[in-house]
């Protein structure tokens, strides 16, 4: 559309004559015309980027390209801290009933109601016209959706600039786990010590050891005492809820999944791959480890490895995210995988989980003073029966994103042996299978991680705690040389020392076995 401006003509000799409250009204136009367009701008790529493929962030926030108002990032702030009495009414519900989609539906519903008066704190801060009405009402008819909210945290996320430390992988998806949760434990002690930070999001209290010879519950309180709720509000979060809500009623024995399962599995990959974590791993496939075939497909693969079934075993998901009926050597149905800490804060909310006591095989002491992972024994309620985890560690506060982003680059680096030798993988010679161990550091504390393939496939990814890293040289020198491959006679001179170390046998001179 053209406009013509009918303009007196100017006489000879007539000097050039500027009226000022003509130019201010002019400049006001011109800057407000300018100001709708941004708008207009800024939201037309915000919504054509929900649905595109930028994994890395080269569009978006690492080159610097697109700069939002602050209001906008406390305004979605503002959504997620108003979300909390919701959050904490749907846990109250689940709690009551045991359902999963309690969870969701709760969260959910308080998301959008705080999104549309998002949008109409905004639309009073530009001032009245009708096109200012056209817009916020076109916006209000996107707040409708109930993705909405997790969408405009998702922007938030990725205007963030991504760039590499130059550290090790590991260290670099954990710096970039913007979704962890602070957490404490109690004080060092004997008793009910108080709490290190009581303002802590996850408050966890590890008590007493577990019994090795009985099954019988040494810890007398739940592991979790407390847990915010607004964490189950962040969309990764939410999301994660939202398949524990669809595997718990999964047909185990069929190798495919239906429609809505697709679904949920699909919105849940759909978030994650977009957080600076996941990302981060992403360029890291892609470009250390040469996976080229990985460009464009990330969200595909990474479906392919977490929630591929073969041979009748549960997907990775399954085991590590979910739990599973499993064996031990001698045929016993024992409780399998449960590596996520949500998970079984959730099953120990609701009941069908109970905390037995830690479990540390090496350096207990130090263990306990790491409140970000937890070794311990207990029992679960699935599958119509009681089963037994003799031990079993997670990291806790971590995110679903680093969760899987960490198991995915284990896998990835493990495919084969040359690759995982050059990543620095060491053989595993206690898996089933294919297994590989690499220690790694995060805060301070030194942990093992352990990954198993089987038929080209991901079985588990879980880590082992081993102390801290200032350990004295005695204490590093043990933990080196239970990766060196022995002989036969040194094996039989230091197999029963490292059975009892490890908890599988008792010292000869033990009270215990004179019994």
């Amino acid at each position: 559309m053209a406009y013509c401006w009918d303009l007196p003509a100017a006489r000879a000799g007539d000097a050039l004559q500027w009226d000022p409250v003509a130019s201010f009204s002019l400049g006001t136009l011109v800057g407000a015309a300018m100001t709708f367009i941004s708008v207009a701008a800024v939201l037309a790529a915000f919504f054509q980027n929900l649905q595109a493929g930028d994994l890395d962030g080269a569009k978006w926030g690492s080159s610097g390209g697109l700069v939002m108002p602050s209001f906008f990032f406390q305004g979605a702030a503002d959504i997620f801290n108003k979300v909390r009495d919701g959050a904490a009414d749907a846990r109250r519900r689940f709690q009551e009933t045991g359902r999963f989609s309690d969870i969701s539906r709760g969260i959910l519903e308080s998301q959008q109601q705080e999104v549309l008066k998002g949008v109409d704190a905004l639309r009073e801060r530009f001032p009245p016209s009708k096109t200012r009405e056209r817009l916020f009402q076109r916006l209000k008819q996107a707040a409708s959706n109930q993705r909405f909210a997790a969408s405009i945290y998702d922007l938030a996320l990725r205007l963030q600039p991504m760039a590499p430390t130059g550290s090790d992988i590991s260290s670099e998806l954990w710096s970039l786990d913007e979704n962890r949760c602070s957490v404490s434990g109690r004080q060092a002690g004997d008793g009910r010590r108080p709490w290190i930070d009581v303002n802590a999001q996850v408050l966890i209290d590890q008590q007493v050891a577990a019994s090795r010879l009985t099954d019988a519950g040494m810890a007398r309180r739940p592991l979790f005492a407390q847990v915010a709720p607004e964490i189950l509000a962040k969309p990764t979060y939410l999301c994660l809820v939202q398949l524990f809500d669809v595997f718990q009623h999964l047909d185990s024995s069929s190798a495919s999944f239906s429609a809505a399962e697709d679904a949920a599995i699909d919105q849940f990959l759909r978030v994650l791959v977009r957080t600076p974590v996941m990302r981060r791993a992403f360029r890291h496939a892609v470009d250390v480890l040469e996976l080229k075939e990985l460009d464009g497909s990330w969200q595909e693969e990474i479906r392919k490895i977490w929630f591929t079934r073969k041979g009748g075993r549960p997907c990775a998901f399954e085991h590590i995210f979910i739990g599973n009926l499993s064996e031990d050597a001698s045929g016993q149905a024992v409780a399998g995988g449960l590596h996520c800490w949500l998970k079984f804060y959730l099953e120990e909310l609701r009941g069908t989980a109970k905390y037995l006591g830690y479990v540390y095989n090496r350096n207990p002491k130090d263990a306990l003073l790491d409140h970000r992972f937890v070794s311990g024994k207990f029992t679960w309620q699935h599958a119509g029966r009681s089963l037994l985890k003799e031990g079993g560690g997670f990291y806790v506060g971590v995110s679903p994103e680093w969760l899987l982003a960490d198991g995915t680059i284990a896998y990835l680096e493990t495919m084969d042996k040359e690759r995982a030798e050059r990543q620095g993988w060491q053989p595993w010679l206690g898996a089933r299978d294919t297994g590989y161990t690499k220690d790694v550091v995060h805060e301070g504390f030194r942990y093992r991680q352990v990954v198993c393939h089987a038929e080209g496939s991901l079985v588990t990814v879980f880590s082992s705690f081993l102390g801290s890293v200032t350990v004295g040289a005695e204490a590093q020198q043990y933990t080196a040389d239970l990766d060196r491959i022995l002989s036969l006679n040194e094996l039989a001179e230091l197999l029963p020392t490292l059975l009892v170390d490890e908890g599988i046998a008792l010292a000869r001179e033990s009270e215990l076995c004179t019994e």
